[in-house]
């Protein structure tokens, strides 16, 4: 479960005694929630103008690379947004499937595994996305950053530069 709010309390997985867990909350708290699910390996994408800047491994599970078969899943993701943010993140998995694949190129065999999809588990805006050193250059990184905090400080100061920068603080100095 996550918080529609941007950043009002960290997503949790565990949800029994989630009413007591001591946020305080109000019973209508808008939240995202989903059935806990089961991932083979889960990935950070980090997309720059809609191209794919870079891409790493977190978390727990099998240190894999992601194939072209993943790779092309994560770019229909990155295409089908087309009012995306300028720069942002997509925190991917591969979903255990039932059916068992073996892994081969050019001939070789590299093993079996379950064969796995790709599933969205979360969309990180820019401005509130860290670094992860094996994904992304500190440079490309840097170019990342300037291209979300410039588009949102073009903005008119009286509109939200999307749903989320009415919790942002005021760039001009304003509190």
């Amino acid at each position: 479960m996550k918080p529609v709010r941007v950043k009002a309390f960290d997503a949790i997985t565990d949800y029994p005694g989630f009413e007591t867990c001591g946020l305080n909350l109000p019973a209508e708290t808008p939240c995202w929630s989903s059935p806990k699910q089961t991932w083979l390996s889960e990935y950070r994408a980090y997309i720059l103008d809609g191209d794919l800047a870079g891409f790493a491994q977190y978390g727990e599970g099998p240190d894999w690379d992601l194939c072209e078969p993943l790779l092309a899943q994560l770019r229909t993701m990155i295409r089908t947004w087309t009012d995306a943010p300028a720069a942002y993140a997509l925190d991917v998995a591969v979903v255990v499937n039932e059916r068992l694949e073996t892994l081969c190129d050019n001939g070789c065999s590299y093993g079996t595994v379950l064969n796995g999809s790709l599933a969205l588990v979360e969309v990180n805006d820019g401005w509130a996305t860290g670094y992860y050193r094996d994904a992304i250059t500190p440079r490309k990184y840097a170019a990342w950053l300037n291209a979300r905090w410039m588009e949102l400080i073009r903005q008119d100061g009286n509109q939200a530069a999307d749903s989320h920068s009415r919790d942002m603080p005021k760039i001009n100095g304003a509190a």
